[in-house]
């Protein structure tokens, strides 16, 4: 006989194996677990990064003036949020009277219900003091020249090369999903 198998002649054997049911790494929980963190990943994002104007507590700046320095230089990006309560040493961005823009400053001390406050390279305070009506926030995050980065992600140029790949990334999932496996 021939192939090393035993039989009767003009017999067929079935050689396959028996079908195997194929599962997903991570079991049927998997989809559930990645939808849950990404509603997470979303839901942190709007709490923490959600603009004081949309209802947020975050106040993103650019710094302009040198009055800052060496702590923050011209062009940095300093995103604040409001707090409870704040205590010397602070730096608030605060609504200043008869100015159009946004300070930052330090807190140096405090005046009755009213902040005393100082730039880094001031020698001299701040004649204003706020209150803590006129407060926006203190600083959560300061990024060195990030008034450059978020020039650059405003381009049209870079949003649509960012929704571009997010496109390829979705239908590369969505042609993945509708291949037979096996």
């Amino acid at each position: 006989m021939c192939g090393g198998f035993e039989g009767v002649v003009g017999e067929q054997l079935d050689v396959r194996r028996p079908a195997t049911v194929r599962s997903t790494p991570g079991g049927p929980l998997r989809p559930l677990v990645v939808l849950l963190l990404l509603v997470t990943t979303l839901g942190a994002g709007l709490w923490f990064l959600t603009p004081s104007n949309l209802g947020g507590s975050t106040t993103y700046l650019v710094t302009r003036g040198t009055s800052m320095l060496p702590t923050h230089e011209p062009g940095a990006l300093v995103v604040t949020r409001t707090q409870n309560a704040y205590a010397i040493g602070d730096v608030i961005a605060f609504y200043r009277e008869g100015l159009d823009h946004i300070v930052l400053h330090r807190i140096v001390g405090i005046d009755g219900d009213r902040f005393v406050t100082r730039g880094d390279n001031n020698a001299f305070d701040d004649t204003f003091h706020p209150a803590v009506s006129d407060i926006v926030g203190t600083q959560w995050v300061h990024v060195p020249r990030g008034a450059d980065v978020m020039v650059r992600l405003r381009s049209p140029l870079t949003q649509a090369v960012v929704f571009g790949a997010l496109a390829c990334c979705a239908a590369t999932a969505a042609v993945q999903r509708r291949r037979p496996t096996g």
